[in-house]
């Protein structure tokens, strides 16, 4: 309510300069320039200007990140999406002969990479998040999304996935905006955004996202 009387006033002040500019004008024979140059009005104008600003200060826009803070916001999202869904699981029932042989291959690298990572002290959680490690489990994920198994254990991993959808879809609305930024403020060419490096990486883990959950 205050903040209407506040308009009201103001709108009123500014009606009552109109005017006398008007008068100025036409009772004074005033030009544009002589308007222009005339310090009452200035300094009425000014005044008017500055209480305003005082009464209806301007809310301050939220400065965005910059592109590197944003890719890395972007980037880190993915990793935590992946890592949800990429659950070790060493199980290749229902895989077809190919997709078996890469399945084991992955399982054995996993297994390696994990005895280099625990003889250098990482505990078991700290080791499945390692990118290396971590990659390796998405793509077993990607592999047994095509899997038949029983029906309970697929009902309840497409329910975790259905969960997670719709945080694929809002990264890949977010992944695109920064697409845009990098043409807009740095003047990037279609090309260019895809051959950027920190763009490939996030379009491959949202690919990979996307082959899991069906977004």
């Amino acid at each position: 309510a205050e903040n209407t009387k506040d308009k009201d006033e103001l709108e009123s002040i500014a009606k009552g300069i109109v005017w006398y500019r008007d008068q100025l004008r036409v009772k004074c024979g005033y030009s544009n320039r002589d308007l222009n140059e005339d310090r009452d009005l200035q300094s009425l104008e000014t005044r008017l200007d500055g209480l305003a600003k005082f009464l209806l200060p301007e809310e301050e826009e939220k400065p965005m990140d910059s592109l590197e803070v944003e890719a890395d916001r972007l980037r880190q999202w993915a990793q935590s999406l992946l890592a949800k869904l990429a659950q070790p699981n060493p199980s290749t029932s229902g895989l077809n002969p190919s997709d078996t042989k890469e399945a084991e291959r992955l399982t054995t690298e996993i297994a390696e990479l994990k005895a280099d990572l625990a003889a250098q002290g990482l505990t078991e959680h700290e080791q499945d998040k390692e990118e290396r490690v971590l990659m390796k489990w998405v793509r077993l994920a990607e592999l047994k999304q095509w899997d038949h198994r029983d029906k309970k254990h697929d009902n309840k991993e497409a329910l975790q996935h259905k969960g997670i959808q719709g945080e694929v879809q809002q990264l890949r609305a977010k992944i695109e905006e920064h697409k845009h930024r990098l043409r807009d403020e740095l003047g990037f060419t279609q090309k260019e955004v895809k051959q950027d490096s920190v763009m490939f990486e996030l379009d491959e883990r949202l690919s990979s996202l996307c082959k899991i959950v069906g977004a």
